[in-house]
């Protein structure tokens, strides 16, 4: 398993269970492409997570999400270093 694919997997499972040890995040550059229902977001992220939070880690994430009648729904993320 490599690192990028543990590092995230890490950072998603903080996120979801509420308990993370979130340093630093931000969202740089975000783009929004909207195509009738589909909308395609991308940016760049950076940040510092978990316990040895020493070097700032930066990604290119692609969210694609559906409009439901609840609102947008984030179907598919992609993340790459």
């Amino acid at each position: 398993m490599n690192i990028l694919y543990r590092t995230v997997r890490e950072f998603e499972f903080s996120i979801a269970r509420g308990s993370g040890e979130i340093q630093f995040f931000q969202e740089l550059g975000p783009r929004v492409d909207v195509f009738g229902e589909v909308a395609v977001a991308t940016y760049y992220s950076r940040g510092l997570w978990g316990r040895e939070a020493v070097q700032m880690t930066y990604l290119k994430e692609t969210n694609v999400l559906i409009k439901r009648p609840e609102g947008w729904k984030v179907v598919h993320i992609h993340v790459s270093r």
